[in-house]
């Protein structure tokens, strides 16, 4: 049976010893297990003020993620907010490195639609995986790996704007 750790930086009146994806890898790799190793949760990764692709990167370097919560926040608290309520880039980029490194294993939708009506806020999240995913796929995989290799995030931009909104 897999285990998986997911950090989080704090909770209301409290911080957590694992806190980020980097201490869970350690933790993973000092224990030197196969079934043990990460959950990502995109709003905890927001939360702690970093960024979602690199720490995917970092995770995947060891094989460590097992699963991955994907939601949205404003970054300061763990709002658990349906995915495209706030960083459209950013999720973009996010669908890119999962394809980067041939995730293929849990996508979790992790929101807390108290305000909500759940099962729309649940099906709106997972429509917006689907359409990022799409325009990564519309795009090219190859084509924004060539464009981000260029250093010209510029270009990148102008592209992605072309493809979502066409002009």
């Amino acid at each position: 049976m897999n285990i998986a750790i997911e950090p989080k930086q704090r909770e209301p009146r409290k911080r957590s010893l694992v806190d980020t994806t980097s201490s869970a890898l350690l933790m993973c790799l000092e224990a030197d297990r196969d079934d043990l190793g990460i959950t990502i949760d995109v709003g905890h990764v927001y939360q702690a003020g970093m960024n979602v692709s690199q720490n995917i990167e970092i995770a995947a370097k060891y094989n460590k993620i097992f699963n991955f919560h994907v939601n949205d926040n404003y970054g300061s608290l763990d709002d658990d907010m349906m995915l495209g309520s706030v960083r459209f880039i950013e999720n973009i980029e996010m669908f890119y490195t999962l394809e980067k490194i041939g995730y293929n294993k849990y996508l979790s939708v992790d929101i807390f639609p108290f305000r909500d009506k759940g099962i729309a806020a649940t099906r709106e999240s997972i429509l917006y995986m689907k359409k990022y995913n799409e325009i990564v796929n519309r795009i090219g995989f190859d084509e924004l790996k060539k464009l981000i290799d260029a250093g010209d995030f510029t270009e990148v931009l102008r592209v992605v704007r072309n493809e979502v909104f066409s002009f």
